[in-house]
């Protein structure tokens, strides 16, 4: 294939996502985001892995490696070859469909925040394989390409015989749906077939070994991919115990979900931004956001809340907040040494209102899912959820809400309008968080009432709004974004 096909030609057609057509990939009002993604990124080739992502802190940018020669050995192994019309022009644009792909996963993983530090105690190859199965259910042209594919359960099966010279892909789940990796994870760990695959397990950690010591001169942080199989070539699964490990040597070695050392928060603030610019794209709506709802909701809670719940809840709730006790050996007894300490576990019931109207931007919805991540954390009760534009739009409790792929809304505003249509109903709560611009009339709503609303402005708002809050006796909190 190599002495055919020009792949340099290969790779530039395969980075022209949404400019070069392609027959085995989809139409270009669904590749835009893709694009966008990449003009932010640097495309290298440093390594003999096909491909793989990391983060480089000199440049701020993260570094997408590309081998064309590997990626042309993988090929055959993933795709068969056979159901391809052997027509150069259609084995030409199945190579640069499968090289896209493998693209269109790295940025993925930058996507959905898919970077773990090496020191955390997990088991990268688990979770890569997990991370792996969700982001291949988008990549439509493996599904074109009539691409080896295998479940994550599947993969660890003893009973997983592929053909000599032959490698898979891992997509989905056999027993989940809508999942986040997190959950397949904790699945996969009480697996049975996993639990025995020693081998299996011991060949991706000496994998791992072998591409750290290659890659840790120079790099900040890494992620590498692709698939599985029962050859050397093939078996490119991320793997390996971080406490198997060898010691890091230059550089900060990463595999995997959201970086949580405080060194990494350029990466996250750089996967934050790129996460809002595709947000309100249809293309990404429509093959990524319904097809991983809760893993995209995950990734958007786990931005860091601009407002202290804990406290928060405590200074407006007053008296109202009730608190049951817990008993722990973690907080000494202030009277007897030998017993175990109280502590108190705050509760209060919670309703959360979203403006969803049409001023407010994407990455204020995603820093509204952040406060609400904390709230649910924090406040210890029941934590309704809202959304609303100039009237009710739709009502979830907080573990719905993690599962919706999308919100409906881009109205005009009226938070007094949605109160009153929520009328007797709010009596049940002893807190009403108000998430909005602030772009709206002002409310007229009872002392009762008022004294329980919380509104927090992400904009500077309307005075008017802001003064009618205040007067009736509620709380006003502004969050610069």
């Amino acid at each position: 294939m190599e002495s055919k096909i020009d792949l340099a030609r290969v790779q530039s057609d395969a980075l022209g996502i949404g400019v070069v057509k392609n027959q085995f990939t989809p139409g270009f009002s669904d590749e835009l985001w893709y694009g966008m993604l990449l003009d932010r990124m640097k495309v290298v080739q440093e390594s003999e892995y096909p491909a793989y992502v990391r983060f480089d802190k000199k440049s701020s940018k993260f570094v997408i490696n590309i081998n064309m020669k590997s990626i042309a050995q993988l090929f055959p192994e993933v795709v068969d070859t056979q159901f391809i019309d052997s027509d150069d022009r259609t084995v030409y644009d199945a190579l640069v469909a499968f090289t896209r792909a493998l693209i269109k996963h790295e940025l993925m993983h930058v996507i959905f925040k898919h970077l773990i530090s090496l020191d955390q105690e997990i088991d990268h190859q688990l979770a890569n394989v997990c991370q792996d199965s969700l982001i291949n259910l988008t990549i439509s042209e493996f599904s074109k390409l009539n691409a080896s594919m295998v479940t994550a359960e599947e993969y660890y099966s003893p009973d997983l015989n592929l053909p000599e010279g032959r490698s898979a892909l891992i997509r989905g789940s056999s027993v989940l749906e809508n999942y986040t990796w997190e959950e397949l994870y904790q699945k996969m760990k009480d697996n049975q077939d996993y639990q025995n695959n020693e081998q299996m397990r011991q060949k991706m950690n000496q994998w791992i070994k072998d591409k750290i010591g290659q890659q840790s001169e120079g790099n900040d942080q890494c992620d590498e991919d692709t698939g599985s199989g029962n050859n050397q070539d093939g078996d490119k699964q991320r793997g390996g115990k971080s406490s198997d490990l060898p010691s890091r040597n230059k550089g900060d070695m990463m595999l995997g979900d959201t970086p949580v050392d405080d060194g990494d928060q350029l990466a996250q603030d750089m996967m934050n931004q790129m996460l809002d610019d595709i947000l309100n794209d249809k293309g990404f709506q429509k093959n990524v956001g319904k097809v991983l709802g809760s893993e995209l909701r995950k990734v958007l809670s786990s931005r860091q809340a601009k407002v202290q719940w804990k406290q928060v809840l405590r200074n407006v709730l007053g008296r109202r907040l009730t608190y049951d006790f817990n008993y722990t050996w973690m907080k000494p007894n202030r009277r007897f040494d030998d017993l175990e300490g109280k502590r108190k576990k705050f509760k209060a019931s919670v309703l959360a209102m979203l403006d969803v109207s049409g001023s407010i931007e994407a990455e204020q919805l995603s820093q509204f899912a952040a406060e609400l991540d904390k709230i649910s954390k924090n406040s210890g009760g029941n934590l309704d959820i809202v959304t609303y534009d100039y009237e009710i739009q739709e009502k979830f409790t907080y573990k719905e809400f993690a599962r919706v792929s999308t919100i409906r809304g881009g109205g005009g505003t009226s938070l007094n309008n949605a109160l009153n249509q929520l009328g007797n109903s709010l009596d049940a709560y002893d807190l009403i968080v108000v998430m909005t611009d602030g772009i709206d009339d002002p409310i007229q709503v009872s002392r009762k009432l008022g004294r329980r609303l919380l509104v927090v402005l992400i904009d500077d708002g309307s005075q008017s709004f802001v003064d009618s809050v205040v007067s009736s006796g509620g709380q006003v909190i502004k969050i610069k974004m």
